[in-house]
């Protein structure tokens, strides 16, 4: 996905590693100019209807957690 552009917002700058459920990417958001943390669902598991909804209970329950030494989500979509 390096040099790709997500969604027409995140242009995929480099990989940063790799997980159980996906990959993450340092981005960088298109319109706000700013770098940002891309997690992609791997290909395998974008099909099962429970990993789906695992990776959306995860977006919701991190995006109401705010920390300084926690990325905050901005943004999320399928």
């Amino acid at each position: 996905l390096v040099g790709k552009t997500i969604a027409s917002r995140s242009r995929v700058l480099e990989k940063v590693g790799e997980g159980g459920m996906g990959t993450v990417y340092r981005a960088e958001h298109c319109l706000m100019e700013k770098t940002v943390a891309l997690k992609i669902l791997h290909s395998s598991l974008v099909s099962s209807k429970a990993s789906l909804e695992r990776f959306r209970r995860e977006i919701r329950a991190a995006s109401k957690f705010q920390h300084k030494h926690v990325i905050q989500i901005y943004d999320a979509g399928e």
